[in-house]
């Protein structure tokens, strides 16, 4: 059997999920299930990271594929600030992720851990 994503590697992924998507994490969430969760062993995967209620729409597709584009964010946005900077707001990019770990959507809001 191959190596398996370690806690300290699905960590990562998780901070790195936590600062891609820091605008919806404020500090009075209080409900455990408006965060980004990490679960040992989901569906096959060595790691999963649930993020269900109110996160990001489709967050974990964006995650996977490297950027995310938030219409939300750039409608709300595009009454206070030009178009370009509306688009630029609206936009995240995926940090780096640790050496040799793959993750992959699993749903909208789930994204499962491997290791390559």
């Amino acid at each position: 059997m191959g190596a398996t994503v370690t806690r300290q590697q699905a960590e990562a992924v998780l901070t790195a999920v936590r600062t891609m998507f820091a605008g919806y994490l404020g500090k009075d969430v209080t409900d455990p299930r408006d965060q980004p969760q990490l679960v040992r062993g989901y569906e096959g995967a060595d790691w999963g990271i649930l993020w269900e209620s109110n996160s990001p729409y489709e967050w974990a597709i964006g995650f996977a594929d490297g950027q995310h584009f938030d219409e939300e964010i750039y409608l709300t946005a595009q009454d206070f600030v030009p178009a370009a900077d509306a688009c630029r707001i609206a936009q995240h990019t995926t940090p780096t992720l640790p050496a040799g770990i793959r993750v992959e959507p699993y749903y909208s809001f789930t994204l499962c851990l491997y290791s390559d």
